[in-house]
């Protein structure tokens, strides 16, 4: 390869593989290996919060790409009252692909309380800042905003409770879902990713 020529690893080597542990690789690994579906369904969560202009952007640009076959739960719709519904859990377990375009935020004092944010989760400004159960019960975003994460899908909730067997992808575009708690020793880090 020239020098002047741009090429990037993943470009060169098309078996590289990211996995965010090693048990969820295990665990894919032993997935039986089915061929795309020739119509996917589409499952995604757009912009409960009503506050993320290009989420919205984000969902119908790939909305098209899947046509009849998707399911969104818009703005408001996207409650955890809705997306528990046993049509919304079994709309779930047939979608190939999720998309979560929403606020996300990691809890740093306990990573299983990290939630993807959907509405409903906005805390009135009447709380006590200096009331140290209230900073450790809700998520402060950057901009100072608090929410609630029951009120969102949380981590926990996501080992214990969501079923995905079809599923091919999950994109999480939600800040903080990168992040994990490097701070304790152990074999698997902890995180929304």
């Amino acid at each position: 390869i020239s020098l002047t020529e741009q090429t990037y690893l993943l470009d060169r080597f098309s078996s590289i593989q990211y996995a965010p542990s090693c048990q969820l690789w295990q665990c894919l690994q032993q997935r039986q290996k089915d061929a795309p579906p020739a119509e996917p369904f589409l499952f995604a969560v757009q912009n409960p919060t009503k506050d993320l202009p290009s989420a919205d952007f984000e969902v119908q640009s790939i909305k098209p790409l899947f046509d009849p076959k998707t399911r969104i739960l818009e703005g408001a719709a996207a409650t955890k009252t809705n997306l528990q519904a046993p049509d919304t859990q079994k709309v779930l377990r047939n979608s190939d692909y999720l998309h979560f375009a929403c606020h996300g935020g990691f809890n740093w004092k306990s990573p299983l309380d990290s939630a993807l944010l959907l509405a409903k989760s906005m805390i009135t400004s009447d709380l006590n800042p200096t009331d140290a159960t209230e900073k450790t019960r809700y998520l402060t975003l950057r901009d100072g905003r608090r929410r609630n994460p029951k009120e969102g899908l949380t981590l926990r909730e996501i080992f214990q409770r969501l079923t995905l067997p079809q599923c091919r992808l999950v994109i999480l575009s939600a800040c903080e879902t990168g992040l994990t708690d490097f701070s304790q020793f152990t074999d698997e880090y902890i995180g929304l990713g």
